[in-house]
């Protein structure tokens, strides 16, 4: 985890540098009769009381919420439910009795007296309506953005606050207020686009404007509150792709976190911060998760480098239990970074352009299939997004994966080019480079050159079996389909696995009753694509079945300089996560990215169980190496989720976990010689061999998360 220590034991801000104690709630109370009995009935002391009794060093509780502000002041309305009292100084004083950090949480897009007061400042759609909340939301590209700096001004000068905690930041692409709609038409000389179906290449000028301006805005804002107090800590919601100075971003992804928060510390290079409902997080379920439960997210946050923060909505002594732990891993987090190997690509631009669907979900189970298999055989990955491959050194890397990014722009295709023709693998799948920079799908793939194939068009989702088949259960002849893609594979050693060649079903009737070709050597039901492979790309699976005597490759595999390149013609990923996880998907997935490796040696090696996840980090000057291992019954940790939705997000239903079954004598491998290695918590010094340029040892134990620690 990159962070700094400070020694100083006064430093007001040294909270920042301690990756455990942190709680979070919401104090999200209207001004009704309901909600102004509500507030008075909170207060400081009680507030900081069950902090303390949570483990908490720091809450973060509201300064303001959406309607009101929750102390004295100029600007925002203060509650009119705490009459004379001023509920943040009360914060202040309870928590500095208990040693707790005050951050205020504070909404930047949301403030009842500037929605009252000035009805051009609101968020409008793009009819020119306010747009339809529960909430007075206004636009932080309108003045109401100096309106929050002057506030935030006063309200450093005004409380000894440990730093700001923003929620809401952003200017939205959906907001077409006077001040977004005439910025835009300055700027770009035409008029607000409505969708990106609508106006695809105007949308992707809209979106960029709409992140410059979020930039500016995060900018303002800091520079508001450090004008007053020169090094407050900032803590800001993750907005994709925008660049801030020093803060730390902030993330409450409901879906599968490990990928998600691992794209943030590609992304910003620092460690996020994950808050962690500790609730079932939907309407009307004020359901407490289990202590195991916690735990599993936790463990899940720290294995990705990140710091957990809990809501303050489980039982205290839960929390408690679980910060204790933190805690104990805490020496290992500070100034420790991935060790790269296998880099897997989130390409947000590619998701806002090039899908139409309205969640956009798609690259989001993408993601998560290539993390999860790669997770699962203990190949060791790190995600990266578009801003990693525009700015960092690929050279890191030994293999990129590109599951499916349907956007490289000609300045990424030069770097993935010179990449792997310096000896670095490729893995590329589906759409990669296959649509223009407005989204939508080209007549090739602009990586032509370096996947060795040409694009040719979608594939039949129907594969034509015999002309008439017998029903075995009727007797009689009839057409026969299958939405299957039959395929063929050859001799590679991507294919050359027994778990791929024995995924084909058995008959123990002849094939031809049900229609099915005696030929072939595996079925793959999702969609797929025509390519035409160049002459030196070599076909490693391939269907035949949709054509006479036309082969169309599944899979090809050639040499490009000293490197390799991988292409798969279907979404292998996207299907891995969302439909098909079987076991010949994932075999498919990591044999391609061991090919591609070319014989570097990996980082690390584990021999485990599939449920046990591994990331290893490297304390920078130091030459401690700390391998997380977590046992999940995902390797994401969080249950199984539906497509119900809250607020457009998925949420999480599913089992609870309320034990863990222990793993034993698990066979960890890490690259190097070290001196001394031994299993946090508990320090107990593990018995090591050399072996092969590896030192080896033996974990006796696995409950949920322990850290190797090598030096």
């Amino acid at each position: 985890m990159t962070t700094k220590q400070v020694s100083a034991k006064n430093n007001p801000y040294r909270w920042q540098q301690i990756p455990y104690g942190r709680v979070f709630n919401n104090l999200t109370i209207s001004g009704s009769r309901e909600g102004c009995l509500e507030i008075s009935q909170i207060n400081g002391e009680s507030l900081m009381e069950t902090a303390a009794a949570a483990g908490a060093r720091v809450a973060i509780f509201d300064g303001k919420n959406q309607w009101y502000a929750l102390h004295d002041g100029p600007f925002c309305r203060k509650h009119p439910g705490l009459g004379a009292r001023d509920l943040v100084a009360e914060m202040i004083e309870s928590g500095r009795k208990r040693g707790i950090v005050y951050v205020p949480y504070l909404p930047v897009d949301c403030d009842l007296r500037a929605w009252e007061e000035h009805p051009d400042w609101r968020i409008m759609d793009a009819q020119g309506k306010p747009c339809q909340d529960a909430m007075p939301r206004v636009c932080e590209n309108s003045p109401f953005r100096h309106y929050i700096a002057n506030y935030l001004r006063d309200l450093a000068a005004r409380y000894d606050i440990g730093g700001f905690w923003f929620d809401g930041l952003g200017v939205s692409t959906s907001c077409y207020c006077p001040w977004c709609r005439n910025g835009f038409r300055d700027r770009y000389g035409i008029e607000a686009p409505v969708s990106a179906e609508a106006n695809p290449g105007d949308w992707r000028d809209w979106k960029a404007y709409k992140l410059e301006l979020t930039e500016s805005v995060l900018a303002e804002f800091m520079e508001a509150g450090r004008s007053v107090k020169p090094d407050l800590p900032i803590n800001a919601a993750w907005v994709s792709g925008a660049r801030g100075a020093d803060q730390k971003w902030v993330e409450a992804f409901w879906l599968w976190p490990t990928a998600i928060l691992q794209v943030m510390r590609g992304d910003t290079g620092a460690p996020a911060e994950f808050y962690i409902p500790a609730s079932q997080y939907a309407p009307n379920y004020p359901i407490s998760l289990t202590v195991q439960e916690l735990r599993d997210r936790a463990m899940t946050s720290i294995s990705c480098g990140c710091i957990p923060n809990f809501t303050l909505s489980a039982a205290p002594k839960a929390l408690d239990i679980v910060n204790r732990e933190i805690e104990e891993r805490a020496k290992w987090f500070v100034d420790a970074d991935p060790v790269p190997y296998v880099g897997v690509v989130f390409s947000e631009n590619s998701r806002q352009l090039c899908e139409k669907e309205e969640f956009k979900d798609g690259p989001t189970f993408t993601l998560y299939g290539a993390v999860k298999a790669l997770l699962e055989e203990k190949i060791p990955e790190m995600c990266l997004s578009d801003h990693n491959l525009e700015h960092d050194d690929l050279s890191v890397h030994k293999v990129i994966v590109l599951p499916d990014m349907g956007i490289v722009s000609p300045q990424v295709a030069g770097k993935l080019r010179a990449f792997v023709e310096n000896g670095g693998g490729l893995v590329a799948g589906f759409r990669t480079s296959l649509c223009d920079h407005n989204g939508n799908v080209d007549s090739d793939f602009s990586l032509s050159d370096l996947l060795g194939v040409h694009y040719r068009g979608r594939m039949s989702d129907v594969t034509q079996l015999t002309p008439w088949a017998l029903n075995p259960l009727t007797g009689i002849e009839e057409p026969k389909t299958t939405k299957a893609k039959l395929l063929r594979l050859g001799s590679h050693p991507i294919v050359d696995d027994q778990v791929i060649r024995d995924a084909k079903s058995v008959e123990v009737v002849p094939e031809f009753r049900r229609g099915f070709p005696s030929n072939y050597d595996l079925a793959y039901p999702g969609e797929m694509f025509r390519i035409e492979a160049f002459p030196d790309t070599e076909v490693v699976a391939w269907e035949e079945f949709q054509g006479e005597g036309k082969r169309w490759p599944f899979i090809t595999a050639r040499q490009f300089g000293k490197g390799r390149v991988v292409y798969v013609a279907a979404n292998l990923c996207f299907h891995y996560a969302s439909h098909w996880t079987w076991p010949y998907v994932r075999r498919l997935i990591t044999n391609s990215v061991r090919w591609a490796a070319a014989g570097n040696c990996p980082p690390f090696e584990v021999d485990s169980l599939l449920q046990v996840q591994a990331t290893l980090f490297r304390q920078r000057g130091t030459g401690r190496h700390i391998l997380h291992l977590l046992n999940a019954p995902d390797p994401q940790g969080y249950p199984p989720f539906t497509r119900q939705t809250w607020y457009g997000h998925f949420t999480s239903f599913g089992r609870q976990r309320e034990d863990v079954a222990p793993i034993s004598d698990i066979r960890v491998r890490i690259k190097g010689k070290f001196g001394q290695v031994t299993v946090v918590p508990g320090r107990n010094v593990l018995p090591a061999i050399e072996r092969n340029g590896y030192t080896e040892v033996v974990v006796p134990r696995l409950d949920t998360h322990v850290m190797v620690v090598a030096e």
